[in-house]
């Protein structure tokens, strides 16, 4: 993991500086359940929509990498929505 982001430097920058930008938006919504659960949706699609352009980047693009970001952040975000249902 550490080599690839050795050699992708900029990649995983945009994808820390992303998330972490939407983990602060979330934070100071803490009182808005129904804008987390937007702004968990907006983290879901860009954390896809990054892996699947960050392995064509790297050139190893293939189906089962477009559904194995689907799922994960399918399960991300349907999580997130269960724990802000129960809030």
């Amino acid at each position: 993991m550490f080599e690839e982001i050795k050699k992708y430097p900029l990649d995983f920058a945009f994808l820390f500086l992303g998330l972490g930008g939407l983990g602060l938006i979330f934070t100071a919504y803490s009182h808005f359940p129904t804008i987390q659960k937007q702004i968990v949706v907006v983290g879901g699609i860009f954390y896809f929509l990054w892996g699947v352009i960050h392995h064509l980047i790297r050139g190893d693009f293939c189906w089962r990498t477009v559904l194995e970001y689907l799922l994960f952040s399918a399960i991300a975000v349907g999580s997130a929505f269960l724990v802000l249902s129960w809030l």
